[in-house]
């Protein structure tokens, strides 16, 4: 045991605190607090826990926890690789469920169809319906020409005759009703969408539907999303670690650096 771990050690002793006690209090298990105190640091899951769990703990014994960071170190790159490794070896699940996205896009597809098919219906039967009122076509009545009578002297040729009045037409027409256009309808979200923004270096799983998804240490700086029917469920290594965004509604972080918890997410 190093001047950390004796620091650690003495100061909980001092303050009357058990190890059950401290796990309850950080909600950090024992076997981890006990890793602390004896700098067996290979007994935890990761250098990032480590940071973290130290952090969590020297604040909860009334430390300054930089002392205690400072007292930690830098890890050797091997300690790191090696961490890192225990994590790696189960195969990362990053397969969406093809099955659901395939039935959302068939049953888009049949409501594009039926849409068409309606417009095209309406836009047929407002062209050719033969029980439709015809349009009335201008009809030109012609008025005759009334011819006038000139009295004729023997001695004089008859008199030039000129028509007095013109023609006059009459045009009676029929508007046409107005073409209504179809309004297309919307399809309402069903389901739990879920999306993340990692802040700090995390371990995270995530379950959709009751299928794992994804079970992988995520960098700074990502960011991702599921939907799911019913629900998505988070098992996350570093509660501050990450921002989380339900159905368009920010939450924040899980919970403080280090801090290991499991969330759910249910559909309304």
């Amino acid at each position: 045991m190093g001047e950390l771990g004796e620091l650690l050690q003495s100061t909980r002793e001092a303050k009357g605190i058990s190890l059950e006690q401290a796990e309850e209090d950080t909600r950090v298990r024992r076997q981890y607090l006990e890793a602390l105190e004896a700098e067996d640091f290979e007994q935890m899951p990761a250098e990032v826990y480590v940071r973290g769990f130290l952090r969590n703990y020297a604040i909860y014994l009334g430390l300054d926890p930089e002392k205690a960071l400072a007292l930690r170190g830098t890890p050797p790159e091997e300690a790191i690789a090696v961490s890192f490794g225990k994590q790696l070896e189960e195969p990362l699940v990053s397969s969406p469920p093809l099955l659901l996205l395939s039935r959302i896009l068939g049953v888009l597809v049949i409501l594009s169809i039926l849409i068409a098919a309606g417009w095209w219906g309406y836009q047929w039967y407002t062209e050719y319906n033969p029980f439709a009122t015809p349009t009335a076509t201008s009809t030109l009545t012609p008025t005759p020409t009334s011819l006038a009578t000139v009295a004729v002297a023997p001695t004089e040729p008859p008199p030039t005759t000129v028509p007095t009045t013109q023609p006059t037409a009459t045009f009676t027409a029929t508007p046409s009703p107005p073409t209504a256009t179809p309004e297309p309808t919307a399809t309402p979200f069903i389901g739990v969408r879920v999306s993340v923004e990692v802040v700090e270096k995390t371990w995270l799983e995530v379950t959709v539907d009751g299928e794992e998804v994804l079970r992988e240490l995520l960098e700074p700086g990502v960011r991702l999303s599921w939907t799911g029917l019913e629900r998505v469920t988070f098992h996350c290594g570093n509660a501050g670690g990450v921002r989380v965004t339900v159905n368009g509604e920010e939450i924040g972080t899980l919970g403080d650096l280090g801090q290991v918890v499991d969330w759910e997410w249910a559909a309304p």
